[in-house]
């Protein structure tokens, strides 16, 4: 019952992380530079500091919603899953999947997702604190999307041959302030929710009376 528990999770997940990923929507930025971004639209202009909007998904809200309520395990379960279907021809993908996707100048922020597992429950420490404090929450959420930007953004770098510090300040920076406010909004959701749901993930302890009799279960 368990394992078909975890089953489950993971499929809803992976479905969650897939949806996410084709759900568009105009997000605003913050830009130093002038931003290097998809469909944006400038608002305000003054001085050094540019404010708009521009066309992303949700991949990145899907990917620390699975972070946050799953532990280091099943998280790394639904990613490693997610990139070896898309990688392996399924359409899970922004633009597509099989192996031509390694020519796609985001895989870097894709295969960044796994060492982000790694480094959000590094940081989170639920292994030794079952319910982590708020604060625990957004230090390890800050520092994991810091990271993903940093990985990817140097790889989109290399790939079209621009220096990397441009390419940071100038597409991935001004997505920062809009992240990390939802990010926050979510962690404290589910905060509010970790209880209840690692007591539906924490396998139940075996019950130390009598096991029914065949009688008992109408057999």
């Amino acid at each position: 019952m368990a394992l078909l528990f975890r089953v489950g999770v993971t499929a809803f997940f992976l479905s969650l992380l897939t949806l996410l990923t084709f759900v568009h929507v105009q997000a605003p930025f913050v830009a130093v530079l002038p931003p290097q971004l998809a469909g944006a639209q400038v608002s305000v202009q003054s001085g050094f500091l540019t404010l708009g909007t521009y066309s992303t998904n949700l991949q990145l809200v899907a990917l620390f919603a699975c972070l946050m309520c799953l532990d280091v395990v099943g998280a790394l379960g639904v990613v490693l899953l997610y990139l070896i279907l898309g990688l392996g021809g399924v359409p899970l993908f922004y633009y597509g999947g099989g192996w031509d996707y390694l020519q796609q100048s985001t895989i870097g922020y894709l295969f960044s997702f796994v060492p982000a597992c790694l480094i959000f429950h590094t940081l989170l420490r639920r292994n030794r604190q079952p319910h982590p404090s708020l604060l625990r929450y957004v230090w390890a959420t800050v520092v994991t999307l810091l990271g993903i930007h940093v990985v990817g953004g140097i790889y989109a770098a290399i790939y079209y041959e621009t220096i990397p510090i441009q390419f940071l300040l100038t597409y991935d920076l001004p997505q920062l302030p809009w992240q990390l406010a939802a990010l926050v909004v979510l962690a404290v959701v589910v905060r509010a929710l970790n209880s209840r749901w690692q007591k539906l993930l924490r396998p139940r302890a075996p019950s130390l009376q009598e096991p029914p009799s065949i009688q008992g279960l109408g057999l």
